[in-house]
């Protein structure tokens, strides 16, 4: 079924997107977009409600994640309902999550995780929060930025047990994306939405490569 796409107010102000049929990739996606960007204000509040949503492919998933990142860059916010029990994971129908937990718990962990371990894991989180909007970085310059000079998967580690960092803006050598599915396309889509240009599927990094101060 082509997608449908309703757009009404309720009364306490918050306007409803009510999409029927099949969120994939081209022209639906391209519509959807299109259609929830111009409702997006500073202020706004937006739900996107999917119950008659019959199928999402990964492309809809990026379009949906790319429209939530607008709008809370925007000032405003968004979220979903009604979503399927057949878009969620076996884990997420137990816990009731929304159609992105998964991606959420892997970069959301408990507070006690994200203190710092030791005064290299320090380091390395605060060489990543220099990285400015627009700008990346790869896995080894941050290890050599932060003294580090063979400690990339030092690096990683440190991502994925800490919340708050700019995740995005590290790549892989060459400005390669190195998550896969949709973790690659959330990536992809927040370096977007900061305005970096890709060359294929890498990074345009002699435009957008962020230099650390030698130590």
């Amino acid at each position: 079924m082509q997608l449908k796409i309703g757009v009404r107010t309720l009364n306490d102000g918050i306007v409803a997107v009510d999409c029927a049929g099949r969120i994939v990739f081209g022209e639906e996606t391209a519509e959807l977009r299109d259609r929830v960007k111009a409702l997006i204000a500073p202020g706004s509040r937006i739900v996107m409600n999917l119950a008659d949503v019959t199928y999402i492919d990964s492309g809809g998933l990026g379009t949906l994640v790319s429209l939530f990142i607008t709008a809370r860059n925007a000032g405003g916010s968004a979220a979903n309902h009604q979503v399927a029990d057949r878009f969620r994971g076996p884990q997420q129908r137990r816990r009731g999550g929304t159609v992105f937990p998964q991606k959420r718990r892997r970069l959301s962990l408990s507070p006690g995780r994200d203190q710092p371990q030791s005064s290299v894991h320090a380091r390395i989180r605060a060489t990543i929060q220099k990285i400015p909007w627009g700008k990346v970085s790869t896995y080894g310059s941050i290890a050599r930025a932060a003294g580090l000079p063979r400690g990339a998967r030092q690096v990683a580690r440190v991502l994925h047990r800490s919340v708050g960092l700019p995740w995005h803006r590290v790549l892989g050598a060459g400005g390669e994306i190195k998550l896969r599915g949709d973790s690659a396309i959330e990536q992809r889509l927040r370096l977007q939405s900061e305005n970096v240009r890709f060359r294929g599927r890498r990074v345009d990094m002699k435009l957008h490569e962020f230099k650390f101060s030698r130590r």
